[in-house]
């Protein structure tokens, strides 16, 4: 700090006296290239963002708010981006109805992404006799201007979208009954197509319409947003994978990866189940479940919530790297055990401090979806027969 500096010259002028100008000097030329350096690196950070616009704009169909797409949807808002390209909000002017247009980037991958996801979703359509499978369905889709576009109804904010909102505040129990109940239903129709969803997560589960009652919570001293109506779409079916396709080895978003896609052993159908479980624990309490990045962290919190992991599992595992005599080589008293003992308390011990029965049977459904053996774990079409969904079906009829 400048005491320090004056300290120092001071010091300097007692024992040196023609010193003091040249190490002013040096200062002064050590700050001189601080700066060139300083503005070298934001000229360079300015180029680069520039470059990437310039990348992005080259590979995306630009097309600016008040405009309109093959004369027909007039852009209102873009909604999301992402690798894959742009969400935008639009009026569709033949029907007058609002609608959301996927723009897929002109790369050749998302092409054949695109049309992956649109044969999906027809087949979907195809198969989906009576509207009622809770999947999203598509309006219309077309080629313009070098990139791929898909139409889809417009609907409310994801479910992770009003749990953030709502400063992650728990969801009433009945409508996490509502929305598992849909999501078990939904998973349970593409599984009977023969098709894994493998991104099940909260940010592809929306709402329909995300209209809300604002309640005074006397627990949390504020006011909570409470959804109107809980009825939901799954979306986004870019990775959606049938049974006889090739399956990639690592699949899902890390905080609702499944065991069997971490430890490498091969997925199928139960991968989806798991995802639910997770999304379920996090509806309940606001809490996501695992909340990691890293591999041998994630198993640790596993373990940490549910027991050890089956030894017949870490056997067929090409992931030995992480264990050790059959046990994950793990110290539990370090830094990162500390986080994991912080942020994950076992699934018995949250099931026994609850005193509500309706939370009591959503722990119990969580405990048959997170079963680390795929083979043990309930599926989605028995999970619609657990007290817990079962609950909220009755009280739709």
């Amino acid at each position: 700090g400048r005491n320090g500096y004056a300290e120092q010259s001071h010091h300097v002028q007692q024992h040196h006296p023609r010193a003091d100008s040249g190490d002013l000097q040096r200062d002064r030329h050590r700050a001189d290239r601080r700066e060139k350096r300083e503005y070298k690196r934001l000229v360079e950070r300015d180029r680069r963002k520039e470059s990437h616009a310039k990348h992005w704009r080259k590979e995306l169909a630009v097309v600016p708010i008040g405009d309109t797409i093959k004369r027909r949807y007039e852009v209102r808002k873009i909604l999301g981006e992402g690798s894959f390209g742009q969400v935008l909000d639009c009026i569709d002017l033949h029907t007058q109805k609002l609608v959301a247009v996927k723009v897929l980037k002109r790369l050749d991958d998302h092409k054949v992404a695109a049309a992956h996801e649109l044969e999906v979703l027809v087949n979907l359509a195809k198969l989906d006799k009576t509207g009622s499978s809770n999947c999203i369905n598509v309006l219309d889709f077309f080629d313009w201007r070098g990139s791929y576009f898909i139409s889809f109804p417009l609907l409310g904010s994801s479910v992770f979208q009003f749990l953030e909102a709502n400063e992650y505040a728990p969801y009433p129990i009945e409508q996490v009954a509502s929305i598992s109940a849909q999501l078990c239903d939904a998973v349970n129709f593409m599984h009977s197509c023969r098709l894994a969803h493998t991104d099940i997560k909260p940010e592809n589960i929306l709402f329909v319409n995300d209209a809300y009652d604002e309640i005074y919570d006397d627990k949390l001293g504020r006011p909570l947003r409470v959804v109107r109506d809980s009825t939901i779409k799954v979306i986004d079916f870019g990775s959606a994978t049938y049974d006889n396709e090739h399956h990639p080895t690592i699949i899902q978003t890390r905080h609702y990866r499944a065991p069997e896609v971490v430890l490498e052993l091969g997925w199928s159908f139960p991968a989806d189940v798991w995802s639910i479980g997770c999304i379920i624990y996090e509806l309940v309490t606001g809490d996501c479940l695992f909340m990691t990045h890293d591999n041998l962290q994630h198993l640790a919190m596993m373990e940490r919530f549910l027991g050890p992991l089956p030894r017949n599992m870490i056997r067929k595992s090409r992931c030995r790297r992480y264990f050790h005599k059959c046990k994950l080589d793990w110290d539990p008293e370090g830094s990162d055990g500390c986080y994991v003992r912080k942020h994950v308390k076992p699934l018995a011990d949250i099931w026994f401090a609850s005193s509500d029965m309706y939370k009591r049977l959503s722990f119990d459904l969580i405990k048959e979806m997170l079963y680390f053996d795929p083979h043990q774990r309930i599926t989605a079409s028995k999970a619609l027969e657990h007290p817990f969904t079962l609950s909220s079906i009755r009280a739709s009829m």
